[in-house]
């Protein structure tokens, strides 16, 4: 049987006798390898055949490529960072900073913050008006003894 199949470019090539020819038909009706190797090859002839053929000058694209200017430093850069994808990672770090600046326990509470709450308390105990200073500092440093 191997023998057999190994026939199959001498048939397909048309280099068999008239005896080989018929005892390699009688084989390919039997041998469903021979039979898809034989039509693989039958449609691969046709579309060699059948497909047109475009020559190329490859000595005129060579040239073409190894005289176009090299891309400037800036252009590459750019390249790298196409709109849509940058736009996009722009959004979504903006977003994520401002989701995690707005959690509550990420809120650290600032000095001008900490001076708000003084000069509040000062003002409602009326303790701003019995105390003369010159400037808010002044009125810090004079309010920080009492708070303690």
């Amino acid at each position: 049987m191997k023998h057999t199949c190994a026939l199959l470019d001498l048939y397909r090539d048309g280099e068999l006798d008239d005896a080989g020819r018929e005892r390699f038909q009688s084989h390919l009706t039997g041998c469903i390898d021979c039979r898809s190797r034989l039509r693989m090859l039958d449609n691969l002839v046709f579309v060699l055949k059948t497909e047109k053929i475009q020559q190329v000058d490859l000595a005129a694209r060579i040239a073409r490529r190894a005289f176009e200017p090299a891309p400037t430093w800036d252009a590459l850069i750019a390249s790298c960072f196409r709109p849509k994808p940058a736009v996009a990672a722009a959004v979504a770090g903006v977003l994520l900073f401002a989701f995690l600046w707005l959690l509550p326990g990420n809120r650290t509470v600032s000095a001008y913050t900490e001076y708000e709450k003084l000069l509040n308390e000062a003002e409602s105990s009326n303790l701003a008006g019995r105390l003369l200073v010159q400037n808010d500092s002044e009125l810090l440093l004079q309010l920080a003894p009492l708070e303690e």
